[in-house]
């Protein structure tokens, strides 16, 4: 298990900056702690999300989606009424 410090950090407990390391733990669960004020925490990842297989299936879900929230309508074309010559003309 390597111990690492995360640059530009800031410990929930002392405020002390670049003094917080994190590693993942025997059980899988990722942990940081402060070196300056001994302050220790469990992080619990939260599930991660579906992702894609690749980048041409993400598009292709953009695509849909974008689709999906078009919405069609017929267009309506009317003929412009004829102006009325100009007085003096």
């Amino acid at each position: 298990m390597i111990k690492r410090f995360i640059a530009g950090a800031v410990c929930p407990r002392c405020a002390a900056m670049d003094k917080i390391r994190a590693w993942t733990n025997e059980q899988g669960k990722q942990v940081r702690d402060c070196v300056a004020c001994g302050f220790n925490e469990a992080l619990n990842d939260p599930p991660a999300p579906d992702l894609p297989a690749n980048r041409m299936e993400a598009r292709k879900q953009q695509a849909d989606s974008a689709k999906a929230a078009v919405k069609e309508q017929p267009i309506k074309f009317y003929k412009l009424p004829k102006r009325d010559p100009k007085p003096g003309s």
